[in-house]
């Protein structure tokens, strides 16, 4: 896989309402008691859900 960064021009679209995406919310869904935390991703347009991840909890 090839990775391009993207011109300051462009940003991306939410894949449900087609809203560009300049930010993106995120909720704490749970905190795993070993430094990570559990975290939903989503539209600030539509709320709908973009994706999933552990974070380490100092990135947040």
């Amino acid at each position: 896989m090839q990775y391009v960064k993207a011109n300051d021009s462009e940003d991306p679209k939410c894949p449900h309402c087609d809203a560009k995406l300049t930010k993106v919310k995120f909720k704490n869904l749970a905190n795993d008691g070993f430094g990570k935390r559990k975290l939903i991703f989503f539209c600030p347009s539509c709320n709908k859900v973009l994706g999933f991840s552990d974070a380490d909890v100092s990135y947040f």
